[in-house]
């Protein structure tokens, strides 16, 4: 096939229990000014997790499994006012387009749309691996592991301002199960592995959205643009996935 393969050995347990831990984490504070000389918009980010392993039976069974977390906001970098680079736009006009969609639509798209906005990603990762030495030359492996993040996406620009509503969020949840089993029959050696991993993708409104309301793009002058309202691809979107593998 085209592109590349890669095959991932997890950690196991062994007789000695051995556990380990992290913490990682920075915001505005610990970034630079950059080429502009201005301070960059409020952000965090976040990163800690743990492991431990060890045996269940010596020389026998072993467990190992392992916890991450991860939470990061970010700003989109564009603004009508306040911090960021500034929308080209005329601000008056912004306000203009923003009182016709609260007067004549009694439609809200977002707190404070002129603002600058900031976007999640988070994630949390799971591990869990048994192994069983079930028999001479007989070694068994159960394994699971456990995706959930999120991503707020969208991009704005100086030309092209987007408010809150115009960014959605992309959740995935993704599982995966592994039985193997290695086995040597004199001087063969045979591999036996079940797997079965479940993918549920799809996207959700910008956790402030007020309620539905349909793309809306609005020229403010020549060359520059407003968008509002939900993102015309991301209204039912969604891919669920179920994959079964058995090799031998």
């Amino acid at each position: 096939f085209a592109g590349g393969g890669i095959n991932a050995i997890t950690k196991s347990g062994t007789n000695d229990f051995h556990g380990t831990g992290f913490y990682f984490g920075r915001n505005q504070n610990w970034v630079g000014k950059g080429v502009t000389d201005t301070k960059i918009s409020t952000f965090s980010e976040k990163q800690g997790g743990g492991s431990l392993g060890g045996r269940l039976l010596t020389n026998k069974a072993f467990f190992f499994g392992s916890g991450e977390a991860y939470r990061r906001v970010r700003p989109v970098g564009v603004s009508v006012n306040g911090t960021g680079v500034p929308f080209l736009g005329s601000e008056a006009l912004v306000d203009q387009y923003l009182g016709i969609l609260k007067n004549t639509y009694g439609y809200d798209p977002g707190a404070n749309p002129k603002s600058e906005f900031s976007r999640a990603t988070d994630n949390e990762k799971y591990f869990g691996r048994f192994d069983f030495n079930v028999a001479r030359g007989h070694q068994l492996t159960i394994r699971h592991n456990y995706v959930h993040a999120i991503s707020d996406i969208g991009t704005g620009s100086t030309t092209n301002y987007k408010t809150p509503d115009q960014f959605y969020r992309f959740v995935d949840k993704t599982n995966s199960s592994v039985a193997q089993l290695n086995s040597m029959f004199g001087r063969a050696v045979n591999e036996l592995r079940v797997a079965y991993t479940t993918v549920r993708d799809h996207r959700e409104p910008n956790p402030g959205e007020t309620r539905p309301f349909p793309q809306v793009n609005v020229t403010l002058a020549s060359g520059v643009t407003i968008q509002s309202g939900r993102e015309q691809f991301s209204g039912a979107n969604q891919l669920d996935q179920d994959i079964l593998e058995v090799t031998d």
